[in-house]
C-alpha cells in the first residue's frame, strides 16, 4: 500500500521509487496531503478548485482537478481518492501518517501521535500563486501541532497524577522539543526533573530556555522561571500536579506566552578565502566512510568542540522528534576505557568493531557499521544528557535508530586486563542480558577481543532466540593491536586538521601490520583527496591483495576508492549504493550515495537518498552536506523556493559554511529576489578575514544564476556594479594571487575582455600548472580575435595525456569551442567532459546553465539535453 508522509515534508513511500522528488507531481500531492488531513469530512470538489484554480473559470477547474486526478492514477497505479463532489482518501489505496496521527489524538495515544509527528506539517512545501491555500496550510499546520501539544501535556498531567515522574518528564521534553520558547513547557519539564530528583538538569533546562529566549526573542524569560529556579536551589519546590499551576498549562494546548517572529534567522556563512582553492571539495565530504569506513573529518573536530548552550544546533536537539527504533538493529558502542592506562583507549574502539563485525557476519542483524558507531558516539559524548535519554550507549543506539545497544567496560584486575559487555533494550533501558566478563593480558589485547565478541555474538543471538545465527560468525583475527591503536590515533589527528601527521599515522600502521588492510585505505582516500591519483592507485593495488580479508563494507568502500581514481562516476554510484544496503543505519552511506548522484546529476536520486537519513541526528546535526546537497539538487530541479529554505535550514545548524552559503545565495538569484540574493552575498561573518573579496565572490554566483534563468538585466546590473566598484585588494600576501583570480573572472563574466586579460595573464608564469587559468587564458584569446592562439591551447589539452584528469581537459575544450562560437563543438565537447568523468556539480565551477561561456547556448535543445538528466 502506498503511504502518504505528511509531517516534516511532503513525499510517497512504499511505490515505486522513481515517483519520488518528482517535480511534476507536487501539486496532486499537495491535493492528496490536504485531502488526508480532512478526514472523514473530506473537501468539496468546490473548494479545491478554488484553492488550486482561483484564476479560471469553474468549468476550466473542474477540467483541471479531473486532469490532476487522472495524472494520480496513471503515475500511481491505483485511484487514491473517492468522491466527485466531496474528495476523500479511500483508505484502501493509500494511507497517511496525518490520518494515524489524527487517530491517535482521538484515541489519547500520545506516544503514538508523537512518534507520528517528524516535524510541522508540510514542512518546507510551498503553494505557489495561492495566498488563500498557503493561509489554509499555515492553519492546519499549527492546529495539528497545537493537538499534539494538548496531548502530550494530558499526557504528563496524568503521569504527574500517578506519580511516574519519569514518564512526564519524557512528555515534558517533548514538548520543550516543539516549543523552546515556551514557559510554560520550559517550568513543566523543570518541575517533573526536580520531583524525579534531578534537580542539577531542572537548572540545565532553566539555562538553555534562557539562552533561547535571550538569542531567538532577545528579551529575559519569564519571571516564573527564575522563581522556579530559586524554589528548586532552595529545596522548596512544591509540585501542584493536578492543578498545572506550576507548569502554567493553559487549557489543552499549554500556549506558551512568547510567539516567534515570521522573520527567517540570519544566516552567518563562512565563504572561502579562494575561488580555485576553497578548502577540499564538499562533494567529497561523505567519503570519510570510505576510508577504512572512516569518518567525515573534515568538519569532525567542529562537531567534537560542539557546546549546545552557546550554538543553533540546541534547538534541533529540542525539537526533534523521538527516534524510531528498527526492531532488528543493533548499535555496538566503544567500550569504555576504566584501567586509568591512556594506552589501552583504541581497546575499546577495538572490541566494539569486532563485536559488531561478529554480529554482522551472521547475518541475522542490521549492525550499525563500526565506524557509524564510533563518530556518533563522540557526537553523543558532547551531547548533555538533558538532551538526550540513557547512558552513552544508550544514546547511540537512539542516535542510529538500534532498537538494540551494546555497551560496557574494561578494567585491570592485577597484571590482567577483563571487560564486561551488556545488552540493553533501548526503547526501555532494561538489560537484557549481561555478558560473562572475559580476561586477558595486557601485552596481548587482541586474544580478549577476539573471546569478547564470540561471547557477546552468542548472547545477544540468545537474547533474539536466533542462537544459531550466532553460531554462524567465523570472526577473521584482529590485527595486531599497536596497528589498530595507530590507525585510531591517525584518525585522531585528521580530526585536528593535521593531516600529514594522519598520513605519516596510516603508513606506520601498515608497517606494522600488513595484513591490515584500513590504514591502506585510509590512504588511499587521503591521496585522492588531494587529487594524487596515481599514488592512490598504487596503494589501492595493495588492498587487491588482501581482498579476502575486507569485510563487506570494507570491500564496498574499496570499490567506491577505485572509481575515484579512475574518474568513473557510474561505477562510484553503484558502489555507494552497495554501501549504503551493507550500512543502512550509516548516514555517511546514504550521503555518499546522494553526493555521487548529484555529480551524475541524478537529483531525483539525490533527494531519495537523503530521505532515508534524519538531518537532525548524529554526525548530521554538525555537517553541512546534507543541506548542501539537498538545496543543490533542488535548484537542480527549478525548485528554487525549497532550495533557498534547505539552505537556510543547514546554515541554523552550521551558520559558518559557505557551500550553504552559496547554495542560498545562487537559489535566491536563480529566483529572480535580486534583493535578498545581494543581501545573503553581502552578509558578514564575524571573524572573516576577507569580507570583501567573499562578498565579491558570493555576487559573482548570483550573477551566474540571474543569466542562467533569464534575468539578463539583473545579472548585467550586478556585474556592472561588481566591475566597477572593485573590492579592495588584501594586505595580506598569500590571498593578493587570489585577489587577481576573482577580479579577473569577475571583469570576464562581465564581458570586460582586456580588462580581463591584462588581470590574469601575470598570473601564468606564477600558476603554469593551473589548468583552469590555462583554459581561461584560451577563452580570452577567443574573445579578443586571437583565434590561432586559443585554437592552439585546445588541441595542446585534446593531445595532453588523460591521466588522472577525469575530463577537466575537455571541460575546458568545451569552454575555448564556445568562446570561439563553435556552438555544436562546445556541446559535444561537454558531452564527452561528463562522459571522461567530470562531475555535473563542481563545487568551484559554475553550473554550465550560468557560465558565461555557455550563455549563448541556454536555449538551444542540445546544449540543455546534456545537462539535465532528470
Amino acid at each position: 500500500m502506498l503511504q502518504l508522509k505528511t509531517f516534516g515534508g511532503l513525499w510517497l513511500t512504499g511505490g515505486d521509487p522513481r515517483l519520488e522528488g518528482r517535480e511534476a507531481l507536487r501539486r496532486q500531492l499537495l491535493l492528496l496531503a490536504l485531502v488526508a488531513e480532512s478526514g472523514e469530512r473530506g473537501i468539496s470538489r468546490d473548494r479545491a478548485i478554488a484553492f488550486f484554480w482561483s484564476e479560471g473559470d469553474e468549468e476550466r477547474g473542474r477540467r483541471s482537478l479531473n486532469q490532476l486526478r487522472y495524472t494520480l492514477r496513471r503515475e500511481l497505479g491505483v485511484d487514491p481518492l473517492i468522491g466527485t463532489r466531496t474528495l476523500r482518501v479511500d483508505p484502501a489505496s493509500l494511507s497517511s501518517d496525518v490520518a494515524e496521527f489524527a487517530a491517535a489524538i482521538a484515541a489519547g495515544d500520545a506516544d503514538r501521535a508523537a512518534a507520528l509527528y517528524a516535524g510541522p506539517f508540510l514542512d518546507g512545501v510551498f503553494a505557489e500563486g495561492s495566498a488563500e491555500l498557503e493561509t489554509m496550510i499555515e492553519e492546519r499546520r499549527l492546529a495539528l501541532r497545537r493537538a499534539l501539544e494538548g496531548g502530550l501535556g494530558a499526557a504528563a498531567r496524568a503521569a504527574e497524577a500517578h506519580d511516574d515522574w519519569g514518564a512526564a518528564v519524557g512528555y515534558w521534553r517533548r514538548l520543550v522539543g516543539l516549543d523552546p520558547l515556551s514557559t510554560s513547557f520550559a517550568i513543566g519539564l523543570m518541575s517533573a526533573l526536580a520531583e524525579s530528583d534531578d534537580a542539577s538538569g531542572a537548572l540545565q533546562v532553566a539555562a538553555a530556555h534562557e539562552a533561547v529566549v535571550r538569542r531567538e526573542l532577545e528579551t529575559a524569560p519569564d519571571a516564573r522561571v527564575a522563581a522556579l529556579v530559586r524554589e528548586i536551589r532552595a529545596g522548596t519546590l512544591a509540585i501542584r500536579r493536578n492543578s498545572g499551576e506550576a507548569a502554567g498549562v493553559s487549557g489543552a494546548t499549554g500556549a506558551a506566552p512568547y510567539h516567534r517572529s515570521d522573520a527567517a534567522s540570519p544566516a552567518v556563512p563562512h565563504a572561502p578565502v579562494a575561488l580555485r582553492q576553497s578548502g577540499r571539495r564538499w562533494r567529497r565530504w561523505a567519503i570519510g566512510l570510505v576510508a577504512a569506513v572512516g569518518v567525515v573529518a573534515g568538519s569532525l573536530a567542529g562537531a567534537l568542540r560542539f557546546a549546545p548552550a552557546t550554538s543553533a544546533a540546541v534547538l534541533t536537539l529540542l525539537r526533534r522528534p523521538a527516534a524510531r527504533l528498527v526492531p532488528n538493529r543493533i548499535a555496538v558502542a566503544p567500550l569504555l576505557n576504566q584501567t586509568g592506562d591512556s594506552t589501552l583507549d583504541a581497546l575499546g574502539e577495538m572490541a566494539a568493531d569486532w563485536i559488531a563485525q561478529g554480529l554482522g557476519e551472521t547475518g541475522a542483524f542490521d549492525v550499525v557499521d563500526p565506524r557509524t558507531a564510533l563518530v556518533t558516539a563522540r557526537v553523543v559524548a558532547k551531547i548533555p544528557g538533558i538532551l538526550r535519554r540513557g547512558d552513552r550507549a544508550v544514546a547511540l543506539a537512539r542516535e542510529t535508530g538500534a532498537a538494540l545497544s551494546v555497551g560496557g567496560s574494561y578494567y585491570k584486575d592485577g597484571d590482567s586486563l577483563r571487560a564486561a559487555v551488556r545488552v540493553v533494550g533501548t526503547g526501555t533501558g532494561q538489560v537484557l542480558r549481561l555478558v560473562t566478563p572475559v580476561a586477558g593480558v595486557a601485552r596481548d589485547p587482541g586474544v580478549l577481543v577476539t573471546a569478547l565478541a564470540r561471547l557477546t555474538v552468542a548472547a545477544v543471538a540468545a537474547t533474539l532466540d536466533t542462537t544459531s545465527a550466532g553460531l554462524g560468525a567465523t570472526l577473521s583475527p584482529p590485527p595486531s593491536y599497536e596497528a589498530y591503536a595507530e590507525t585510531s590515533r591517525a584518525w585522531e589527528s585528521y580530526y585536528r586538521g593535521d593531516s600529514a601527521d594522519a598520513f605519516r599515522r596510516a603508513r606506520h600502521a601498515s608497517a606494522l601490520d600488513s595484513s591490515y588492510a584500513p590504514p591502506l585505505l585510509m590512504q588511499a582516500y587521503m591521496l585522492s583527496w588531494y587529487d594524487r591519483y596515481e599514488e592512490a592507485d598504487s596503494t589501492l593495488q595493495r588492498v587487491r591483495a588482501l581482498r579476502l580479508r575486507l569485510t563487506p563494507v570494507e570491500s564496498a568502500a574499496f570499490h567506491v576508492l577505485e572509481a575515484d581514481v579512475a574518474g568513473d562516476l557510474g561505477a562510484r554510484l553503484i558502489a555507494a549504493r552497495e554501501m549504503m544496503r551493507l550500512a543502512p543505519a550509516s548516514s555517511e552511506a546514504a550521503t555518499l550515495v546522494a553526493g555521487s548522484a548529484l555529480r551524475l546529476g541524478r537529483n531525483a536520486e539525490v533527494l531519495s537518498a537523503l530521505g532515508r537519513v534524519d538531518p537532525n541526528r548524529g554526525l548530521l546535526l554538525f555537517l553541512p552536506g546534507y543541506w548542501i546537497m539537498s538545496a543543490q539538487a533542488l535548484h537542480n530541479l527549478g525548485r528554487f523556493r525549497e532550495a533557498a529554505e534547505s539552505a537556510r535550514r543547514g546554515l541554523r545548524q552550521s551558520p559558518a559554511d559557505w557551500g550553504l552559503r552559496r547554495a542560498l545565495v545562487g537559489a535566491l538569484a536563480a529566483d529572480g529576489n535580486y534583493a535578498a540574493a545581494l543581501a545573503a552575498a553581502r552578509e558578514r561573518v564575524p571573524g572573516d578575514p576577507f569580507p570583501a573579496y567573499n562578498a565579491a565572490w558570493f555576487g559573482s554566483i548570483a550573477a551566474g544564476e540571474f543569466r542562467g534563468h533569464d534575468h539578463d538585466r539583473l545579472a548585467v546590473r550586478l556585474l556592472d556594479s561588481l566591475a566597477d566598484h572593485p573590492f579592495p585588494r588584501s594586505t595580506d600576501s598569500g590571498q593578493v594571487i587570489h585577489d587577481s583570480e576573482l577580479r579577473g573572472e569577475i571583469l570576464y563574466v562581465a564581458g570586460r575582455w582586456a580588462a580581463a586579460d591584462s588581470t590574469l595573464r601575470p598570473l601564468a608564469g606564477r600558476l603554469s600548472d593551473e589548468l583552469w587559468l590555462t583554459g581561461r587564458l584560451a577563452t580570452l584569446d577567443a574573445r579578443l580575435g586571437r583565434r590561432a592562439e586559443a585554437e592552439r591551447v585546445s588541441a595542446a589539452l585534446r593531445d595532453r595525456p588523460a591521466g588522472y584528469l577525469h575530463g577537466r581537459q575537455t571541460f575546458w575544450r568545451a569552454h575555448i569551442a564556445a568562446a570561439l562560437g563553435q556552438r555544436e563543438a562546445a556541446v559535444l565537447l561537454l558531452r564527452d567532459a561528463y562522459a571522461e568523468g567530470y562531475p555535473m556539480n563542481e563545487d568551484y565551477d559554475l553550473m554550465p546553465h550560468a557560465d558565461r561561456d555557455f550563455a549563448e547556448l541556454l536555449h538551444d535543445p542540445a546544449f540543455l539535453g546534456v545537462i539535465r538528466r532528470d
